[in-house]
């Protein structure tokens, strides 16, 4: 049976959270506290259980790696490339680093666009360009991604197979992996800062409530983009920032 796989992105104190990563009400929301994650980590210790971190915000290296190898633990981070060495983000050599001690590094597309809202021969671009500069800087092969954003369909896996990736990760929240446009394709269950630490825990064991309620609220979500467009990113941003 496949390992639970866990989405994260910063992990940073909240009079920090501007140092690392994106910055905003959205962004803000998959901002843990260090000892939060912390806690997080001890109970999942041991179960099958898979750490993600999108976006390559430098706290990967500066708070992420250390809690990690703290306890025996490896993860897997999805960097945008075009964002390396900007201001919030790891730099070249960071990315090295991480690997260096045992990390595994992928990519989190080249520009972070919502790929749907692209066209086929673009998104290929995308991912294509991103495992280009990966590849030249870690002098090896780099066959993981995940999906910026969180918008999801097969085109996008399809272009991922093209661009050379032999397994994507998306934002939706599947126990299973599944071959999908001649690629694998993984889901994981988002941790944000409002998560409880107990509800981490029973993604990890399994939990048909815990996962069945993530699965809920996932197609909940799904269908407000289907109906909304792109106005749903424009209604989230004012609910985030309390203009809705």
């Amino acid at each position: 049976m496949p390992s639970v796989a866990l989405a994260y992105h910063d992990v940073v104190s909240g009079d920090e959270r501007h140092t690392t990563g994106f910055t905003g009400p959205g962004p803000d929301r998959y901002k843990l506290d260090p000892a939060r994650f912390a806690e997080q980590l001890d109970l999942v210790r041991g179960a099958s259980v898979e750490l993600t971190f999108d976006d390559g915000g430098r706290s990967a290296l500066d708070t992420i790696a250390p809690l990690l190898e703290e306890r025996g633990l490896r993860g897997r981070f999805f960097v945008v490339t075009a964002l390396l060495g900007g201001a919030g983000f790891l730099d070249r050599a960071g990315v090295r680093e991480l690997v260096a001690r045992g990390h595994a590094v992928g990519s989190h597309s080249h520009t972070h666009p919502v790929l749907t809202r692209l066209a086929d021969d673009e998104i290929v671009a995308e991912w294509r360009r991103s495992r280009e500069i990966l590849e030249e800087l870690l002098d090896a092969s780099v066959p993981t991604a995940s999906v910026p954003r969180g918008y999801f369909e097969r085109r996008v896996a399809r272009a991922a197979a093209a661009a050379g990736y032999m397994t994507l990760y998306t934002s939706e929240p599947w126990t299973r992996v599944r071959p999908l446009e001649g690629i694998e394709v993984r889901g994981r269950f988002a941790v944000t800062a409002a998560t409880p630490t107990r509800r981490v825990g029973a993604l990890a064991r399994r939990s048909p409530a815990a996962v069945a309620g993530a699965q809920v609220a996932w197609q909940a979500r799904r269908g407000a983009k289907l109906v909304l467009g792109a106005g749903y990113e424009r209604l989230r941003q004012a609910i985030l920032s309390g203009r809705g």
